[in-house]
């Protein structure tokens, strides 16, 4: 069978219509639009615009699929101005980004062909306006025939194609435009999967350039192949400059060591943690927290190493301040030891010089004072033996604490009563202190009641002079 430009092809199976030698250099056009197009082109217009190099006048819809909201998006509309003028009517906008609510199942029923559509607009647009509405467009614009495919790729449903063909249209090479349409297709996802990747790496851009850490990849040879924008504020340098230097340059020459033992690590596979410190273009240095994992390809070859930095210069410095206080607190705790143990010491020499002192004056008491007093007894007057009595007590009693005691604040005695309290102690009777002290037994008897209030002991079965005794 002969074509229009004198060459012979297979017929189409369905519709009878012949390809051209022309037609398949149509389609080669068409085909090219997609393969060589631009990250800022259109998809859907270049879809579009390639289906009107085949199918001539007709009208021309693509139609965006969202899974996620059931929704078909018109993204390209191709046609008269009295087609799009009947749409705009119809919808109540302009085609473009008119939306259809339809299931998967809708779309997945549709056979993978440029198929006519039954019921024509109306099963086009899934009975979503009124059937009369597109009647009439349809009468009114002349149209037809409405054909639709979808465009997949294995189970993923992308889209729509639809083409409405109008009276006196040129023959249509349906079978070329199928082929265009699956070619669509995989020009749509892979369009798609760019956008995505492109929208990825804007995300890592900002998430790596935002870090509060710093980021410091490095090569196979371990020459610095990117730092973030943090990693080079931590080393006060331009990142520029830092590309291609070797990572050992930036480290203290006494934590080479380290490095190296990590690096290697790095290129056995393994990840590693690790502190280490660096220093900063002017001279500083800087402690830093490192959390370094190895890049390997898909034969797990050693690609390089990607690290992420923290600063804990100021940590450090904490922990450093603290051992130095820790330190201090250890000197002073140690001195106020020795103080202790040098004044422990001086009270026990204070205490031992104390009894000696005691024994002294006992002993001067013992043998000295005692033997007088008792040749004084001997004489056996009353009166004298009550005073030598009073005396021997006191006298033995020199080092004793009781006079301070008694005349503490807290009880308050009277000079009487202090004198009456001393004698009561001794042993002597009321009758002998009011003779010794030339006032009434009964004048006695009140200052021992009022001793014994003073002492908070009138209300209690206690003898007095046992009491008083027992406060030395």
């Amino acid at each position: 069978m002969k074509t229009r430009a004198g060459e012979t092809v297979k017929d189409s199976a369905r519709s009878g219509t012949v390809a051209s030698l022309e037609d398949f250099r149509t389609l080669s056009q068409a085909m090219t639009r997609l393969i060589e197009l631009k990250p800022q082109d259109n998809i859907y217009s270049t879809i579009a615009e390639g289906l009107r190099l085949l199918v001539g006048p007709a009208t021309i819809i693509i139609n965006a699929f969202d899974p996620q909201k059931n929704e078909l998006t018109t993204r390209a509309f191709l046609g008269t101005e009295a087609v799009r003028s009947a749409a705009s009517q119809a919808l109540g906008v302009e085609p473009e980004g008119t939306k259809l609510t339809v299931m998967p199942e809708n779309l997945s029923v549709m056979e993978n062909s440029m198929t006519p559509v039954p019921g024509g607009l109306w099963g086009l647009v899934f009975g979503q306006i009124p059937r009369d509405v597109c009647k009439k467009i349809e009468e009114d614009l002349g149209i037809t025939e409405v054909r639709v495919m979808p465009f997949a790729t294995g189970v993923d449903i992308l889209g729509t194609a639809a083409v409405l063909v109008g009276k006196g249209g040129a023959a249509v090479p349906w079978d070329l435009v199928e082929i265009f349409i699956r070619q669509a297709a995989m020009a749509t996802q892979r369009k798609r999967a760019e956008a995505e990747l492109e929208e990825s790496e804007r995300k890592y851009r900002q998430i790596v350039e935002t870090a509060n850490e710093g980021i410091w990849m490095t090569d196979a040879n371990d020459k610095t192949g990117f730092v973030n924008a943090r990693m080079a504020q931590m080393l006060r340098r331009d990142p520029k400059e830092m590309i291609g230097q070797s990572l050992l340059k930036h480290f203290l020459k006494e934590d080479i060591p380290v490095i190296k033992k990590q690096l290697a690590i790095r290129k056995k596979g393994h990840p590693g943690k690790y502190e280490v410190r660096i220093r900063r273009k002017d001279g500083q240095i800087i402690w830093v927290y490192v959390a370094a994992v190895p890049i390997l390809d898909d034969r797990n070859l050693f690609l390089g190493s990607f690290g992420m930095f923290t600063d804990i210069n100021m940590r450090k410095r904490t922990e450093e301040a603290l051992r130095n206080s820790e330190s201090k607190l250890t000197e002073q705790n140690l001195l106020l030891d020795q103080k202790n143990a040098a004044l422990k010491e001086l009270i026990d020499q204070l205490k031992s010089e104390k009894e000696r002192v005691e024994r002294k004056v006992k002993d001067n008491v013992d043998h000295l004072l005692i033997p007088l007093i008792k040749r004084l007894e001997s004489k056996r007057q009353p009166q004298i033996s009550s005073y030598t009595r009073i005396i021997e007590s006191n006298l033995r009693e020199l080092t004793s604490t009781f006079g301070t005691k008694i005349s503490d604040e807290v009880f308050a005695l009277t000079k009487r009563e202090m004198e009456i309290a001393n004698l009561v102690k001794s042993g002597i009777t009321s009758k002998e202190i009011a003779h010794m002290l030339g006032i009434s037994v009964r004048s006695v008897e009140t200052h021992r009641n009022n001793i014994r209030k003073k002492l908070k002991i009138d209300n209690r079965d206690i003898n007095l002079a046992t009491y008083l005794s027992s406060l030395k």
